[in-house]
């Protein structure tokens, strides 16, 4: 009851293998791998989980990380694609809850940085799914820093979203 509730930091880094890191596998060849010194330190004071199974696409990994889920057990779009914005009413179905919305109702604040790709409208934005803020893009195949679609000449502006009921004083770290 009086005890300080833990943090929660969730990592999902597309495209990373396993032993790709320094606290996995400390072994390798330094100057073939990046140096993950913070990766390394969080590591040492966390649990790392290591049964968790991606999938050759980044939805499925998402979804299946944020509801304790096979993919396969969400639903074939989910399992075998990608959402694109051209099926806007698309996104992960609301029957199946998330992980950031049990830690809602247990008072936890929760912020999203990076690639949401699971829904590009409401009630499938991050802010409807638990989370409080978010900063970043919908949709996938971007380049995180130049915002330009993989291949194609038009750039997005990271998204902004904070719930009315936050106001500025819980996202200031959010706004540069």
């Amino acid at each position: 009851e009086g005890r300080k509730k833990p943090n929660v930091v969730v990592i999902i880094a597309d495209d990373l293998g396993w032993g790709d890191v320094h606290f996995v596998n400390p072994s390798k060849d330094k100057a073939a791998f990046a140096e993950t010194p913070t990766l390394d330190k969080l590591s040492s004071e966390a649990v790392v989980l290591q049964n968790f199974y991606v999938n050759p696409m980044c939805t499925p990994t998402r979804a299946s990380l944020l509801t304790g889920k096979y993919p396969f057990r969400i639903n074939q779009a989910i399992s075998y694609a990608v959402l694109a914005e051209r099926w806007p009413s698309d996104g992960l179905g609301l029957e199946h809850e998330l992980i950031s919305e049990r830690l809602e109702e247990r008072d936890y604040v929760g912020h999203l940085v990076g690639k949401w790709h699971l829904g590009f409208n409401s009630p499938y934005l991050p802010i409807d799914r638990g989370f409080n803020t978010f900063f970043g893009l919908y949709s996938g195949m971007f380049d995180h820093y130049t915002h330009k679609i993989m291949n194609e000449v038009p750039s997005q502006t990271p998204t902004i979203h904070v719930r009315p009921s936050q106001g500025c004083k819980e996202c200031k770290w959010l706004i540069l």
